[in-house]
Order: structure tokens, then sequence, then C-alpha cells
């Protein structure tokens, strides 16, 4: 949405405006209100200056109503205890200049006056409420204070014969005019320009005038008129700009686009880490340039034409790709990913307006500091999560932005605001048509960041993601072990695990088995025989669905299966173990295993996995035989005996690697050959 009027258009707003002020100011002399009239005698400027005073308030009402849809004004809107205050004050200073100046007589105009008084005061308490709970106000309501105050500001206009009467009425008029102006500068032009310098001045000026205008007969209304300018300037972030460390390589294509004549900003997840101090691991750029233009101003460079087909042209420096997008809208997304059409536009504002959330929708140039038409600064310092605009749109466009809202939420410690996780909640059904490559993708790298509350507060979105969790949630276990419904001791144990990604998988999937192998017995205490059994086979099925790789899958499979294994710390058997499983899957199984066991949500004493990790440790340093390619002979070795090759001689090397585990044997040349010499007789 652009917000440019055309000459002939305002030439239009400014001639309808003046004629609204000549009508109203007719009908106030008609109603015998004032008895000054529209032309008084001796002063023939009266009408000039009536005239052009109407024009400008009534154009300048119009152009900050017309702007209620434009995303900045959302940003006057930040959450604010000064502003919450302020806003009340204001409205109760209204409220008591209204009963003040109660209509003595049942003149029309007189009665408007009060009413539309009174209604400016509730707007106030309602703008007040939006700033407590940083709720998106209606224009409608910003309108009504607007117009009282344009109202005001006309039906006080008078005939002035000396000099202090011209004196209240200019300070009254630039009371009102830079308070109108104040307002359309913040949510117009920081949208596109991202300079408060003209707002800064403005509401300084509208203070200041308003101060001034309190020597005046209305000075309670310009009282609170001052109040309220005053907190809203409070409540707002200065205009130092915050500079954002940017490297040689995006400054230079950052200056390149400039310097033929376009815009350049660096947007989305490099901003928002910046901001979070987080050194960003990319940086992506975006311009008002075309694919072809940007094509044209880097032939110089090797470019990745992939993504051109929706704007993006990457750009290689110092062999690293830096993607660069054109500024654009897109259309609807039938399929759930991609948009059906993309518009280029010209407006970094547009291009922000299509993003997922707002802590996302930020863009930064060096020359005018950060671009936040949605409040994501705010949202940041606030530990927010809001989606840009409708939560609902968003999420409908491509619903794996919900599972990506979960991990932002997860990752940068925000909380979604209400509205946006309710839509997340109820739309999350859309991820069933998902890719399942993409699911997959996406919980990857959100289950190594969770916590067991993440799991527990976004349930209906993970396990809407992997519906065989649903089951799980709040299934009570009816045992004496645990305290916990299965879907929270699963949380915890995720938690508990290190953030190995195999490990968080199974620690996610480890217990799914438990629902269907339920049983009670006749004391009502549950029993889930078989289930780790059962667990690994469903979770071989969820990870083939994913299309995880093989190797994640069969690793994520066997901790499963073996979560339930018996450690004892015994050097033979954890000898024999570390053979069959290997000691990296041995050390990670018991750190499953521990997790599990500290996560019943009850305390049992009778834990021994330090003890068990203790041994395992001494194993690993005392280098012990653990496979057949550890002992100090071959298979060849055994040949060169003069016993024929065969099977006899793979059976015969893990007789030895049994006998040196059990300690035997020792792991020597000589005394392996010699019991392989009678092993192997013994077999004839």
């Amino acid at each position: 949405m652009k917000h440019r009027f055309k000459t002939n258009h305002l030439l239009y707003i400014i001639l309808g405006s003046g004629l609204v002020g000549l009508g109203l100011r007719y009908w106030l002399y008609s109603s015998g209100y004032d008895g000054k009239g529209l032309l008084v005698d001796g002063h023939p400027a009266n009408a000039l200056v009536f005239l052009l005073t109407a024009a400008v308030m009534v154009l300048l009402g119009l152009c900050v109503i017309s702007l209620g849809k434009a995303p900045a004004y959302f940003q006057l809107f930040p959450a604010s205890k000064i502003a919450f205050f302020g806003n009340l004050v204001a409205a109760a200073g209204l409220v008591i200049n209204c009963f003040v100046n109660f209509p003595q007589t049942s003149a029309a105009i007189e009665i408007t006056f009060f009413v539309s008084g009174l209604a400016a005061t509730v707007s106030l308490v309602y703008l007040a409420f939006c700033r407590y709970g940083r709720k998106q106000p209606s224009m409608f309501f910003h309108g009504i204070f607007l117009l009282h105050l344009i109202i005001h500001t006309i039906s006080n206009y008078s005939f002035w014969s000396t000099q202090v009467q011209l004196q209240n009425y200019f300070f009254t008029l630039m009371a009102s005019v830079t308070t109108l102006l104040a307002v359309y500068h913040h949510t117009a032009l920081d949208a596109r320009e991202g300079n408060r310098k003209w707002y800064v001045f403005c509401n300084q000026a509208a203070l200041f005038f308003c101060i001034l205008s309190i020597q005046s007969d209305n000075w309670l209304f310009y009282l609170a008129l001052a109040v309220w300018n005053g907190t809203n300037y409070c409540s707002l972030r200065t205009a130092k700009r915050s500079k954002m460390a940017l490297p040689e390589d995006v400054l230079f294509c950052m200056q390149t686009l400039q310097d033929a004549g376009y815009q350049a900003y660096c947007v989305g997840g490099c901003v928002r880490d910046s901001l979070l101090s987080i050194p960003p691991h990319d940086f992506d750029l975006c311009t008002d340039a075309t694919p072809d233009k940007i094509c044209e101003i880097f032939q110089d460079h090797k470019l990745v034409r992939n993504g051109e087909k929706h704007g993006t042209i990457g750009v290689i420096c110092n062999d690293k790709v830096y993607e660069i997008t054109t500024f654009r809208t897109e259309g609807s997304y039938t399929d759930g990913r991609h948009p059906d059409t993309v518009e280029f536009v010209s407006s970094i504002a547009e291009d922000l307006r299509r993003r997922d959330f707002t802590v996302n929708a930020i863009a930064y140039t060096p020359e005018k500091g950060y671009i936040d038409p949605w409040g994501g600064r705010q949202d940041l310092t606030a530990r927010v999560l809001r989606a840009v605009g409708d939560p609902e749109t968003r999420f409908t466009e491509d619903s794996l932005r919900i599972l990506r809202g979960v991990r932002f939420a997860v990752r940068f410690d925000l909380t979604p605001e209400s509205d946006t996780l309710a839509a997340m909640e109820t739309l999350a059904p859309l991820m069933d048509n998902l890719a399942r490559e993409r699911v997959f993708d996406e919980l990857c790298k959100l289950l190594p960041l969770v916590k067991a509350d993440d799991l527990i507060r976004f349930a209906p979105v993970i396990t809407q993601a992997i519906p065989e969790l649903k089951a799980t949630v709040g299934f009570e276990q009816h045992s004496p072990h645990h305290s916990y419904d299965v879907y929270t001791h699963t949380a915890h144990v995720v938690e508990a695990v290190s953030d190995d990604l195999a490990l968080r998988w199974a620690a996610l999937l480890h217990d799914i088995g438990k629902v269907p192998t339920f049983t009670q017995d006749e004391n009502g205490r549950g029993h889930f025989y078989n289930h780790a059994k059962v667990s690994a086979e469903m979770a071989d099925s969820i990870l083939l669905r994913l299309r995880a790789s093989n190797a994640l899958r069969e690793q994520v499979v066997f901790f499963i299966e073996h979560h339930m294994l018996p450690l004892e710390p015994d050097k033979k058997l954890l000898r024999r173990r570390m053979g069959e499983y290997g000691a990296e899957n041995l050390q990670q199984l018991l750190v499953l295993q521990k997790a599990d066991y500290v996560s019943k949500g009850v305390v049992e004493n009778d834990c021994n996995f330090d003890a068990v990790d203790a041994v395992l440790q001494k194993l690993l340093a005392e280098a012990q035989c653990l496979t057949v390619k550890d002992l100090a002979i071959t298979g060849n070795d055994i040949l060169e005996l003069g016993i024929p090759a065969g099977p006899q001689i793979g059976a015969c090397m893990t007789h030895l690697l049994q006998e040196v585990q059990e300690e035997r044997l020792s792991n020597e040349s000589q005394a392996l050959l010699d019991a392989a010499k009678k092993f192997m007789e013994e077999s004839l």
C-alpha cells in the first residue's frame, strides 16, 4: 500500500476541506454560539485566515486517518506504562474540560462539542489500554480524538483585535497542527525512510505550543494535549541509531547497489541476531533493483541464479554467496509453501509486510539505521513472538511457519502473544500437507534447543508434527516409579540428555510404545511389557516417514530398543557390551538411561549410573580389546599355522576375543597363536 497523494488529489482535498471549514463556521454563526460570524467588519483577512486554518487542519486529519493501516502505525503503540498513565491523565483532563464547558443551552453545536469531547475521552482510554497491552489499535478511535482536536481548533477561531488574542490563536493553532504533523510523520515517513528526525521535531514543537496554549481560555484542554504528546514521546525509543557490524563483502554489495542508484538493506535473521548480540551466520540483502538489474550491476562476479524466479540472485564474493532479493509482495500460497505469484515493489516497508514474524521483519542500512515498521525491536526487548499482521494469514500461507515459530520462541526465549499462539495451535493440522523433509529438517533444528517446558507448552504443535505422540499427552502411568504422565516424562528426558541430535530423537520417541503396551494388574498398577521394542519399531516407522537419513534412524532405533538394557559396573560385562555395540554408542546409551531414570518425578536411590560410567571411562583409558580388530593377531596369522581358510577362521577370532575380554587370555601374539592352534584342533 503506497501512501502518496497525486497533486490533483491534494488540491481536491484542500478545496474540500476549505468548504467544510466554511460550512462549519457558518453553522457556528447561524447557531448564535459565539456571535462573531464568518466576516467581521474591519477585518477582511478574517475569512482567508479561517479558510486556510480549516483547510490545513482537515487535510492533516485526512492524511493521518488514511494512513491508519500503514505498518508504522503499529509502532505508535509500544507497551509503555508511562504512555498508559499519560493517556489516562489526558483523558481525565479532557473529560473535566468537557464538563467545565458543559452546554448551557440546547444549541446543537454546544451539545455536539460536548458529545465529541466525551467520545474523544473514551478513545483516549481505549488507546491507553492499547499501550498497556500492546494491542493493535483501530484508527477509528485514534481518528475520533484527532477529529475532536480539529473541530476544537476550528470552532475556537475567533476575531482577534489585540496582540494577546492573536498570540493565543497562533499558539493553539500551532499546537494542533504540530500534533497532527507528529502523528503523520511517525506513521507515514518512519515506515518508508526509517528516519524519526521530523517526528521528533514535530512532537517537541507540539509539546512546546501546548504548554504555551495553557494560558488560553481552554487551558485544561491543552494541558491534557501536552500530557498526551509528552508521554507518547517518552514511550518511544530515541532517534539514536545503534550500529550493526557488517562484513566488508556485505558493505561492498550494499555500496555497489547504492552507487548504481538503488536501495540496499540487510534484512531478516542477520539483523535479528545482531540485535540479540548473536554473531550472524549469513547476511541476506534486499533491494529495489530487479533481478536483471542485479545481474547487470554484478556482471563481473560469479552469480547464482537458481532463485531468480522469486527475485533472488546470489552474488559470490571471496567464495561466499550473498543472496540479494528484490523487494516483493506475494500472492496466494496454493501449495502452502511457495507464492503463486511474486510482484516486485519499490518499498522496503511493503517487502517487510510479507514476512513471518516481527522479529524477522527488520531491515538495516548504515545510512538510515534500523527499519522496523512492525515493532520487531520492541518485541525482541519484550521477548514477544508476534506474527506480522494477521497470524492466520501468515500461517495459512506456509504452515511450516508454525514450527519455525516454535523454534524462534525456544531459541530466543520468546513468548508468543495470544493471537499468534492461538493461530499456531488452531492451524497446526495444516502441517499435514507439508513435505515430510521440511518438517523433519525443522524438527532437527528445534530438538537440540528445547527444554521440558518448551515441549509441554507447545505440545499441540509438536504432537501434530509427530501424531504418534498425541496419545502420550496426559497418559497416566499408574506406577509408583512415575509421577508424570508419559508425555511430561518424555519432555523431561529430552531436556536431561545432551543436545546430540540422535539422543534427542531417541529421548523424544523412547516411550511412544507405552500406550499400546499398557496393562494394569489386579492392584491397578500399570505395566508396559516389551515397550522398548514396540517404541523402537514405531520410531523406525516415524523416521522413515520423515525421510531421516539411514545412519540417524538406525542409531535412534538402537538407543530406543536398548534403553532398558541392564548395565552394571562390571568390567567383563561392559567390555563385552563395548565390543558388541561400540564404545561411543554405549556411552550415549548410558546418558539416555540416566536421563530416563532421573526424569520420573520421584526420588529413588538405587541408581548406579555414575559407577557404570566410571568403569567405562577406565576401560577406555586402558585401551581395552573391544573388537577382533584390537587383537594382537589377524586371520592371516592363523592361516600361517597351516590351518585351511574357511569360516573356522572367523569363529576362532571371535573365540579369542571372548577369552581376552573375560581376562582368561592376554592379548599377546604368542599367547593368541597358541590358543588359536588349540581351538582349531578341538574344532576339527
